[in-house]
């Protein structure tokens, strides 16, 4: 039995004022120069988005005087997937909200990336990498100009995305394995 992987991208008008997309990935080995590899395991963010008192901000290239959002105020909302760390950001209407939701729609950012304080990881052999097991602390989700991982992306939406059913999961990952 052949399975073929197809990923799927629809485009709409946007007219909300939301960014989301995903500030980690996982299973996804990163060359971080004179730091090494590093990969992100599936249960890494598990504990931390568990804990109430986690209070993660959303900002610009992980820079605290760009401060986009805030999940205590719930205009910062974060979700793991089967792919990786999702957020959304409810943009405020700041000129940085403005600047930076216009940087996105014009493609010039479209990455994203997550600061962190490691947790447990183990030592990937096979990779000649780090794989992050868990992280001790969420700091920040940011849109960046240079993401470290490929996969991390930003993205324009229109609509609250990111608190999907479980079965609208399953339903999305058959699609990605089964359409021909």
């Amino acid at each position: 039995m052949n399975l073929t992987r197809v990923n799927v991208q629809c485009r709409a008008e946007i007219s909300g004022n939301k960014l989301g997309g995903y500030a980690s990935v996982f299973d996804q080995t990163t060359d971080l120069g004179w730091m090494g590899k590093e990969v992100i395991a599936r249960s890494a963010f598990d504990s931390v988005l568990a804990d109430r008192e986690t209070d993660v901000r959303a900002l610009f290239n992980h820079d605290a005087s760009m401060l986009l959002g805030r999940q205590k105020s719930n205009t910062l909302r974060l979700g793991v997937d089967s792919h990786g760390l999702e957020f959304e950001i409810d943009l405020p209407n700041t000129q940085l909200g403005r600047d930076v939701r216009e940087l996105v729609e014009r493609g010039d950012i479209d990455g994203a990336s997550f600061g962190f304080v490691p947790g447990e990881y183990e030592v990937d052999e096979k990779r000649n990498a780090i794989t992050h097991t868990s992280v001790r602390r969420l700091v920040d989700v940011s849109p960046v100009t240079f993401p470290a991982y490929i996969g991390a992306s930003t993205e324009a939406r229109s609509e609250d995305r990111l608190i999907v059913s479980r079965r609208s999961q399953l339903i999305k990952a058959r699609a990605r394995v089964y359409l021909p």
